[in-house]
């Protein structure tokens, strides 16, 4: 059965689409069967790893050996997926989020109005039998300095049913340019090894281990 990770927020511009692209490379850098879902309208998640997109197979895409991609705009796919993970990226907003019910939630966090709009929404956000979760993931806050970053910390700790990413991702150009070259961090001109890169790596094995996608991928 895969395993499966979901990304939502109320706003564009967190870092959802990135940080699920990461995931999905990372499943086809280890060697497992990755399936990303884009469930945004906009398809940004196809955008970002298909840089010649064909449309196979009734809307589903292959980037390679290990990754294939759906879009599944504002509705959940039907059928199942020969994969060890799949990663849907959500479009803005949580009024959909009762559509699926993944193994983990991953919500990036860039400000207090993202807490806000986390709290008003975990009664949509239903979790699978055994899964892990909902995880407020702190994205891009150090940009802002010390002081906001550990008052959304602060905030997110508070609410009930929430889980905060021990780490941050930091607001990083190397992160940045990942998008810009639809690539991962580990493959763009000197990304590899820049703090982004290791972050990223960092964020990417940590969501496998708690996911056991570890051991599948050795």
């Amino acid at each position: 059965m895969a395993v499966q990770i979901a990304l939502a927020n109320h706003k564009g511009g967190c870092g959802k689409t990135t940080l699920a692209s990461h995931l999905l490379w990372w499943a086809a850098k280890h060697k497992l069967r990755a399936h990303g879902v884009a469930i945004d309208p906009q398809g940004n998640l196809i955008q970002r790893i298909i840089n010649d997109p064909r449309l196979q197979r009734e809307r589903v895409y292959r980037a390679n050996d290990w990754l294939e991609l759906t879009y599944s705009p504002n509705a959940a796919p039907g059928g199942t997926f020969n994969a060890d993970v799949v990663v849907f990226d959500f479009p803005p907003g949580f009024d959909i989020c009762n559509i699926i019910q993944p193994h983990l939630w991953l919500v990036p966090v860039d400000g207090r109005e993202a807490v806000d709009g986390l709290m008003t929404a975990l009664r949509t956000m239903k979790v699978a039998a055994g899964g892990l979760g909902v995880y407020a993931v702190p994205n891009m806050l150090d940009g802002a300095g010390r002081i906001p970053t550990n008052a959304v910390r602060d905030a997110l700790g508070k609410v009930s049913g929430v889980k905060v990413w021990p780490a941050s991702i930091p607001d990083s150009g190397t992160i940045q340019r990942s998008a810009e070259f639809r690539a991962p961090t580990w493959r763009i001109p000197n990304g590899a090894g820049s703090a982004g890169d290791e972050a990223m790596q960092a964020f990417c094995t940590e969501v496998f281990r708690l996911t056991g996608l570890t051991r599948r991928g050795r």
